[in-house]
């Protein structure tokens, strides 16, 4: 028992030297924002996420929200509650959890004078239909289906406001792409 602990330990030291050596500070920091898994500082900082997810001997995946959260509380001292936890787990995170990397996105700028009202909203709608790939629209920190017309208009973007769309999924480069040209291109008219 004491070797094989002795093992995981070294294991574990060459792995987390491995992250360092693979990531930056500011990268898992970055994933961890993006992901939503931060929003903002508080409470809960990226390494917990890195710590979450590779260093409580715990898979997220198969656990409840209470165990995840006690195993935060347990080994550094973080209390979250499970309804934080749940919000943070959204599906981008658990896409990226599961291996499913986040590879391609772009931000833009809306251009349409009237912005995403109900007729271009179910153009980009349409367009994001077409793809695979999970694809998700950000405005102000907040996720958005873009194949939902409902969650596109719930936006409420108005010309001006930064939009980043974000593609997981083998069709993701194309997805992002032809969104970006329906949004700056194809919809300015409308």
């Amino acid at each position: 028992m004491i070797e094989e602990n002795l093992k995981l330990d070294k294991d574990m030291k060459h792995f987390a030297a491995e992250i360092k050596r693979c990531f930056s500070k500011e990268e898992i920091e970055e994933i961890a924002r993006e992901t939503g898994f931060v929003k903002r500082k508080g409470k809960i900082e990226a390494w917990e996420f890195i710590c979450l997810c590779c260093f409580m001997d715990v898979e997220v995946a198969n656990n409840t929200l209470v165990t995840l959260c006690t195993k935060l509380s347990a080994k550094i001292g973080v209390i979250i509650s499970n309804q934080a936890l749940d919000q943070r787990l959204n599906e981008r995170c658990v896409l990226r959890l599961e291996g499913d990397v986040i590879m391609y996105e772009a931000e833009i700028v809306l251009m349409n004078e009237q912005g995403l009202h109900a007729r271009p909203a179910s153009i980009v709608a349409k367009k994001a239909s077409k793809f695979t790939s999970h694809i998700t629209l950000i405005k102000d920190g907040k996720e958005y289906n873009a194949k939902s017309i409902i969650n596109i208009l719930s936006m409420a973007a108005s010309k001006g406001d930064k939009i980043k769309i974000i593609a997981s999924g083998d069709d993701e480069a194309k997805a992002v792409e032809e969104l970006r040209t329906v949004i700056e291109k194809e919809i300015v008219e409308l």
